[in-house]
């Protein structure tokens, strides 16, 4: 499931359209961390937002990735950033917390 929650196969300007309505929606969706890291990379690689696409000799842009900044994109990225380091402290720390009894246990 969490294959078809992160933007790869689809566009993700589409998701972001829908969701603009639903503030609660798009922050669940934005919860995502590799939905962060994907649009990051999409950006990163692609360039640009609405690529012109010539349909019935009219040239026409096609939103393919959110119309954001890279500013927002970096700050999004951080947040995730800071989220894992925090998680991770969490982790070590319980760990080397209940080590220590390990053998007992067993």
């Amino acid at each position: 499931m969490w294959f078809w929650v992160t933007p790869i196969v689809y566009a993700s300007a589409l998701v972001f359209d829908r969701l603009d309505q639903h503030p609660v929606w798009k922050i669940l969706y934005l919860a995502n961390p590799m939905t962060d890291v994907v649009l990051g990379f999409q950006r990163a690689l692609y360039g640009m937002v609405s690529p012109v696409v010539v349909v019935n000799g009219v040239p026409t842009p096609q939103p393919v990735l959110p119309d954001v900044s890279v500013a927002w994109l970096a700050l999004l990225l951080t947040a995730v950033s800071a989220g894992c380091i925090a998680l991770f402290l969490v982790a070590w720390r319980s760990f080397f917390h209940l080590s220590g009894d390990f053998a007992e246990e067993l």
